[in-house]
């Protein structure tokens, strides 16, 4: 059910899979795998508050160029799973799910994940209940920075282009999201990473949670969204 003070755009930074693990005296990829399990509860969580956008961060390019080779190849195993389990989601259908995947995945990683990943996009392409976007392969400092390169580009072919917020919006990856309402961030490090929906996120409200990422339920993210609706905004006034 709908509230009236409901945000719209939810954005998630699911942090502390490998410091999970390690808690536990668990290889990385347990904490990987443990960490996609908790999609589907918090994707139900979502349409049950009638949220109709939830944006979350798979990896960054860091993520794939800095970690052990061997980590990043179980991480794309876990991504091709979780795209197989979203695949046969009933709500994919019956709350017209579009999943789209922002990033430079396609060039980047092996076929039998994006083979995943596009006959997903493929299959939700005309849905319009509900938007899940996945950022894999990304960081908001690339996104940026390619969308300056594009305006500049326009401005350079049309001197008398006007450069406006929309001009900026409509050159980002990420042109075809509304506005991030809330940033939800777990794993007990209040700070930002790599630019994450810098332009998009610039007026949302910030909820910091102590769990790691694998141990952050349902339950927890409806308190995050209640404790969005409990804030006043006043947008500058």
């Amino acid at each position: 059910m709908s509230h009236p003070q409901n945000p719209k755009h939810v954005a998630i930074i699911p942090d502390g899979n490998r410091r999970w693990a390690r808690e536990r005296g668990l290889a990385a990829w347990n904490g990987h795998e443990q960490g996609a399990r908790q999609w589907q509860s918090i994707l139900r969580a979502a349409l049950g508050e009638g949220i109709t956008h939830v944006t979350a961060w798979m990896c960054s390019m860091d993520n794939l160029a800095k970690r052990p080779r061997e980590e990043v190849a179980v991480l794309y195993r876990v991504f091709a799973s979780l795209f197989d389990e979203l695949a046969a989601l009933p709500e994919l259908d019956t709350h017209r799910i579009r999943v789209r995947v922002l990033g430079d995945w396609a060039a980047l990683q092996p076929s039998s994940l994006t083979d995943r990943i596009r006959a997903l996009e493929e299959r939700t392409r005309a849905h319009d209940g509900f938007f899940l976007t996945l950022l894999n392969a990304y960081d908001g400092v690339s996104d940026m920075t390619q969308a300056v390169r594009a305006v500049a580009e326009r401005k350079a072919a049309d001197p008398a282009l006007d450069i406006t917020p929309a001009t900026v919006k409509d050159a980002l990856c990420t042109r075809d999201l509304p506005p991030a309402d809330l940033v939800i961030r777990t794993g007990g490090e209040p700070h930002w990473s790599a630019g994450f929906l810098m332009w998009d996120a610039a007026n949302a409200q910030l909820h910091f949670s102590e769990k790691l990422w694998p141990d952050f339920g349902a339950d927890d993210f409806r308190t995050a969204v209640a404790d969005y609706r409990s804030r006043g905004r006043r947008h500058g006034k």
